[in-house]
């Protein structure tokens, strides 16, 4: 069938406009400004889809127009019946267009039964190197010109992603609200059980024998570390579902650096290490303390871990812009990238969807989520056997 005829009715700058006989190849003359793209645009519009500019239903209707535009025109096949396609909208300011066929409501996908329309444009040049939305709709055309089926197909397989995408929204929550759950729940326990351990060892509930001390002992490291990574997980579900409290304030970074790494002390020296800290001693922060002091510790107590004897660790306060940035680096054993992608998931779900894989720990995911609910980054970099470097850049 061949287009045999197309009038416009006050679209863009057309009030009423009919073209007939144009069956042949056409070719439309005229100065700038005459209408003919628009008249291109109208018949974009004689299939599913936006049309050839993507433009908005009211900025179709002609200024003045007051009953919204129309477009026709009618397909014919040598004697046989005309058929007649028609889009309009009844208002200068539609919400959506309508679709009638041989006089009878219908759907924009009823017009791929009747019309194949496609186009390339001055304005595509960048198709197949630009976003990959605009290629996506160029090939929806051109398969739309060959089944005129692909339009429902297309709209079931987006609903169908969007769907998708909202059951694993809703699965992450719910990881979400376990996790967050669980950890409370394990809170007051080990509460108890570190209490217990404390009397135990001040002697209030009798005096113990040596071994019994050491027991003691024991149990209050193991539960100081448990709650540490009950806290951990806390932090790391609240902070993926966006619930991260923070306290800021602003502070001087040595001194507060000075103190994390006191705490490290022993650990620095009984692993033989050096530790140089430096940076500019009056460079302060807006941040909340407890949580930068975490993400911080997180990534000195990897440093130390991955240092062997006689290694150094440095820790550099530096500014880039409006930017302050804290370096932490070592000369240790390193990760290559493989390791180094792993550790920055930490845990994920197993490959066959029934339970949780344990990657490198919390440390560095957390501290990653941490330093980002403070609106800044964590970069790190490694290579195997020549270090860590990680970088800390806040606003």
């Amino acid at each position: 069938m061949a287009l045999d005829r197309i009038s416009l009715t006050d679209f863009r700058n057309h009030a009423a406009t009919e073209l007939e006989a144009t069956t042949q190849f056409n070719l439309l003359v005229g100065e700038n400004g005459a209408g003919k793209t628009n008249i291109l645009e109208a018949l974009s519009l004689l299939a599913p889809g936006r049309g050839l500019r993507r433009a908005a239903l009211a900025d179709l209707v002609r200024s003045g127009g007051e009953t919204g535009f129309g477009i026709g025109a009618s397909l014919r096949q040598q004697q046989d019946e005309a058929v007649r396609l028609a889009t309009y909208t009844d208002s200068p300011l539609p919400a959506r267009r309508r679709v009638r066929i041989n006089g009878a409501d219908s759907s924009a996908n009823g017009l791929g039964e009747w019309m194949a329309v496609t186009w390339l444009t001055p304005a595509m040049d960048g198709i197949f190197t630009g976003p990959a939305g605009d290629r996506r709709r160029y090939m929806d055309r051109l398969a739309l010109a060959l089944d005129p089926a692909h339009a429902s197909h297309a709209a079931r397989y987006d609903a169908a992603l969007r769907e998708r995408n909202r059951a694993l929204e809703e699965a992450d929550a719910v990881m979400t609200r376990f996790l967050a759950n669980m950890s409370y729940e394990f809170r007051t326990p080990l509460t108890s059980i570190g209490g217990f351990a404390e009397l135990l060892t001040s002697g209030i509930a009798g005096e113990l024998s040596p071994q019994a001390t050491e027991s003691a002992q024991a149990i209050s490291l193991s539960v100081g570390k448990l709650t540490e990574q009950v806290e951990n997980v806390l932090d790391l579900s609240q902070s993926e579902a966006g619930l991260m409290p923070l306290r800021k304030s602003t502070f001087t970074l040595l001194p507060f650096l000075t103190k994390i790494v006191r705490k490290e002390e022993q650990r620095i020296h009984d692993g033989e290490l050096t530790l140089d800290l430096k940076g500019d001693a009056e460079k302060s922060v807006t941040a909340d303390p407890h949580q930068l002091r975490r993400a911080i510790s997180q990534l000195l107590d990897n440093a130390i871990n991955g240092t062997p004897r006689g290694g150094r660790i440095a820790i550099d306060i530096g500014r880039k812009r409006d930017e302050t940035r804290i370096v932490i680096s070592d000369n240790g054993r390193g990760m290559s990238q493989h390791e180094l992608a792993r550790a920055l998931e930490g845990i994920r779900m197993s490959s066959d969807g029934k339970g949780i894989e344990r990657r490198h720990g919390l440390g560095i995911p957390l501290a990653r989520q941490l330093v980002e609910a403070h609106g800044g980054t964590l970069e790190i970099r490694s290579r195997k056997n020549s270090g860590t470097t990680a970088t800390i850049t806040l606003p």
